[in-house]
């Protein structure tokens, strides 16, 4: 239980830079989110909360991959396909990343 609530005060912490991925995606200005985005990455993997952690490397791969960096779009995507698919969870979120991949395969 206590995991629970550790897990729910992560994804609050996280409301501001939803906010903010919802504010640059609508003016097709995502690319400008990734210093943040690169940071919140470190934060969330040390709490240990397995979706913020996917969630917010949803939002850098998709954000790297607008701003032409293609290669930590890439490596962002596997990482998370690989740990979605040893744990069998949040498999709705593994479209996101295999669009970024296929982006990368055209490229």
């Amino acid at each position: 239980m206590q995991e629970l609530d550790q897990d729910e005060e992560v994804i609050w912490h996280m409301l501001p830079l939803f906010c903010n991925v919802v504010y640059y995606t609508a003016r097709q200005e995502r690319a400008k989110l990734l210093p943040q985005l690169l940071e919140a990455r470190q934060r969330v993997r040390q709490s240990g909360s397995h979706f913020a952690a996917t969630r917010v490397i949803q939002w850098l791969a998709l954000s790297a991959e607008e701003a032409g960096q293609l290669h930590l779009a890439y490596q962002e995507s596997r990482a998370v396909l690989d740990r979605i698919e040893q744990t069998a969870s949040y498999a709705l979120l593994k479209g996101y990343f295999k669009d970024v991949l296929a982006v990368r395969r055209s490229w």
